[in-house]
């Protein structure tokens, strides 16, 4: 295998797999306010992800699967109601 090329993986750089959600823009909006609230823990295990996964999103490093934004738009209405 000497001449192989060392390739990283087969998905193209910067191509997402899947599409953006919707509610984008909303969803990152209350990420924002709850961070700001600290919440951000909270609405992480609820939501089923990671607390990174969160500030990945919020930075805008990447974007959430339609499914999970849905989740993680659920785990903010309910901590919402609870706060």
């Amino acid at each position: 295998m000497a001449g192989r090329p060392k390739v990283k993986g087969h998905w193209p750089k910067g191509r997402r797999r899947h599409p953006e959600p919707a509610d984008l823009a909303a969803l990152l909006r209350d990420l924002d306010s709850a961070a700001r609230r600290r919440l951000g823990r909270r609405v992480a295990r609820r939501a089923g992800v990671h607390v990174d996964t969160l500030r990945r999103w919020r930075r805008r490093i990447d974007i959430p699967h339609p499914d999970r934004a849905r989740r993680t738009r659920a785990a903010l209405a309910a901590i919402w109601i609870k706060v």
